[in-house]
């Protein structure tokens, strides 16, 4: 696998977790979901708003960058509000969204791609970014954000996906199970192929 490809299979994979995870807390009571705990992000809705937060500035900037377009003055409305979200639901469809479009941008890079310089706006000025690097940097930042989240659902009613699913060969036929059960966003969230992010993923590997 290059690494452009290996790119594409994380954008897959991410798109997968996030709808799995959004799954889980769906089943929550909203009161649950909305209750708070000490910490940076406190609830449940807040930490999953600050995830696509992040994906959302991380991702505007290397589209951007893409596109030979100037940096986004107004990249603090990703972050502020800091809830833009307030439903499970309405987090479902925003990270779809971005995910969707993270997988656009990762399906049409190529290695000379990689190390494009992408300007990333930030409180202290913005900094160039090699293009490789900051999807790594996203990548890492939304598996550690899902596994505060998922040990949030921890002790709540609702069945938790696995926190690291099968990614490697070993695991294709628990990730063709998993496409086609409840929670994996097969049929819901098919990918532009037609197919779901299980089978999407199976071809990226």
């Amino acid at each position: 696998m290059d690494l452009p490809h290996h790119f594409l299979a994380r954008a897959l994979d991410n798109r997968r977790a996030n709808y799995r995870l959004l799954y889980a807390c769906a089943q929550l009571d909203p009161l649950a979901f909305t209750e708070r705990r000490a910490g940076a992000f406190p609830s449940l809705r807040a930490m999953l708003n600050r995830l696509l937060a992040v994906e959302r500035h991380y991702l505007d900037a290397m589209e951007r960058a893409c596109q030979g377009r100037a940096p986004n003055e107004r990249w603090r409305g990703f972050f502020d509000p800091a809830e833009p979200c307030g439903t499970c639901t309405e987090l479902a469809a925003a990270l779809a969204d971005c995910d969707a479009r993270l997988i656009t941008l990762c399906r049409h890079l190529d290695a000379s791609q990689l190390r494009l310089p992408v300007t990333v706006p930030r409180e202290r000025g913005p900094r160039a970014e090699r293009l490789d690097r900051l999807l790594v940097q996203l990548f890492r930042h939304q598996d550690e954000q899902r596994g505060r989240v998922h040990a949030m659902l921890a002790g709540r009613a609702v069945p938790r996906p696995p926190p690291d699913e099968p990614f490697c060969d070993g695991g294709a036929a628990w990730r063709e199970g998993a496409a086609k059960a409840p929670g994996s966003g097969a049929d819901e969230a098919p990918s532009a192929s037609g197919d779901g992010p299980g089978q999407d993923l199976q071809r990226a590997h």
